[in-house]
């Protein structure tokens, strides 16, 4: 439960749960990631072997994050999203997610992941990637008030599934005040940064803290912490890479 995130009114899953929904499913063999290229070339690629098919191989690359105007975004008051300050690490995520829903859809059975989730716009009750975000009654929440990355203009990158989604519920009052009296980066933030890195285990602490953090931390800032903590236990748990 406490790696799932209602971000738009849909559920979704943060970082590695998505892997882990897959890897119990009775036929998943083996799961790959790799990138090629270099500097505005990088592709993020990721292979999947499931009993009784093909291995499926899905990619993301720089220039599809363009295409889908995700690259070097920045949020309506122009703090840096994590396409800015984890580029690379959003490529692997889309990637990965492409390939497990195209591969696992009766395992996921349409759930995307947190990361994918965050980054659709809805407008009026609809989902709308051609229109701008303008107001901030137009702005979606989910569940927990974190802002759900609201770029200008994006393009979902998923044929296989153009779902409309719910109108998306107001933000809590106090949580979106406390956002607008503080829009930079509190002290608490690059504070809960160590406490995090320093930790021995920090996907149990991170798991263990996580309510902590977020009753301390304004929307933006709670969201920032997540994608650091993500970025962090992949890396320990993936150092060759």
């Amino acid at each position: 439960i406490q790696n799932i995130a209602v971000i738009n009114g849909r559920p979704s899953l943060w970082g590695d749960a998505l892997i882990a929904v897959c890897q119990g499913h009775p036929d998943f063999l083996k799961m790959a990631e790799w990138f090629e290229g270099k500097g505005e070339e990088i592709t993020a690629y990721c292979r999947v072997w499931r009993r009784g098919y093909e291995p499926h191989t899905a990619s993301f690359s720089i220039s599809d994050a363009k295409t889908a105007k995700l690259w070097g975004k920045t949020g309506k008051s122009g703090q840096p999203t994590p396409w800015v300050t984890y580029p690379k690490r959003m490529l692997q995520n889309r990637a990965r997610a492409f390939a497990l829903r195209d591969r696992f859809a009766d395992a996921l059975r349409g759930i995307r992941s947190a990361e994918e989730e965050r980054d659709i716009i809805v407008v009026g009750g609809e989902f709308s990637p051609d229109q701008v975000i303008g107001t901030e009654g137009q702005i979606a929440y989910d569940s927990a008030g974190v802002i759900s990355a609201a770029l200008d203009g994006q393009k979902e990158d998923a044929p296989d599934d153009e779902e409309k989604h719910s109108t998306p519920a107001d933000p809590p009052p106090q949580e979106a005040m406390a956002d607008k009296k503080a829009p930079g980066r509190p002290p608490n933030l690059e504070k809960f940064k160590g406490e995090i890195k320093e930790s021995a285990d920090p996907k149990a602490f991170w798991h263990e803290n996580r309510a902590r953090f977020q009753s301390k931390l304004g929307p933006d800032q709670y969201k920032d912490l997540t994608v650091f903590a993500d970025d962090l236990i992949f890396e320990k748990e993936h150092p060759e890479e």
